[in-house]
């Protein structure tokens, strides 16, 4: 298994050091990446660990470990945590309770995926204030696509040549709760929530920034340096890694 991915130097590399760093960052066409974990009860903070297992990992409560090329990420109890309410603190150890084997997130090829185990439902949004309140519903049957290498290509091409956003790069997941939420409730009143960010795209995503923002400071400078990272660099390299329509 390659060696996870380390944090970048927050100077922009030159195009010779992006491309070794891509080298890393895609390995026999599959993502390699670790994952930022944080969750949140109710929408306080209880946990937070970075995932080193590049395949991916188990999010569960109280089942033995099945899944030996996963990392295992176990929910702390409601009742070690410094909460006042005695009714959250029910009905999140219900939700607890249905766990099960958990809900795992797995890396495959350039894809993000995510498979439901239990009886706890488990939704998911691409950002914790989306704009569509239509549920998506995590699968118990299939594995379902979260987000890819593709989408965030697109999304940060879009965002570089355009005067779109940029692109959201955390996955929210939403445990026994509709999410997103048909009557606008907000994420910080969910029982469950995890936020699950890939590395690999909060480093590109933190060097698309650096690299829009060099290219707007030195759009009027003729500058003739054949090695340095520009914008279209940037989007070229990271093109050789999938197919961009």
């Amino acid at each position: 298994m390659p060696s996870p991915v380390g944090y970048p130097n927050t100077m922009i590399p030159n195009v010779g050091a992006f491309e070794t760093q891509m080298k890393g960052f895609i390995s026999n066409g599959a993502l390699v990446t670790e994952f930022e974990v944080k969750v949140f009860y109710r929408g306080k903070k209880v946990q937070e660990q970075v995932v080193k297992n590049t395949n991916g990992f188990r999010l569960f409560y109280s089942s033995p470990p099945t899944f030996p090329h996963l990392q295992d990420v176990q929910f702390p109890a409601p009742a070690a945590i410094p909460v006042s309410d005695q009714q959250q603190i029910k009905y999140t150890d219900r939700l607890l309770d249905r766990m099960d084997q958990g809900l795992i997130v797995e890396v495959q090829n350039t894809q993000i995926c995510a498979r439901r185990l239990g009886g706890c439902r488990g939704f998911w949004s691409m950002t914790e204030y989306p704009d569509s309140i239509e549920p998506q519903q995590i699968s118990n049957r299939d594995f379902t696509v979260l987000y890819d290498l593709q989408t965030f290509v697109k999304e940060i091409q879009a965002f570089l040549e355009t005067s779109a956003c940029s692109p959201n790069h955390s996955i929210w997941l939403c445990f026994g709760e509709l999410w997103p939420d048909p009557d606008h409730k907000p994420w910080s009143k969910k029982m469950i929530m995890v936020q699950v960010t890939p590395v690999i795209f909060k480093l590109l995503h933190e060097l698309a920034l650096g690299v829009g923002a060099s290219s707007l400071q030195s759009e009027n400078v003729d500058l003739q340096v054949s090695d340095t990272l520009s914008s279209s660099s940037f989007l070229s390299i990271l093109e050789q890694y999938m197919d961009v329509d």
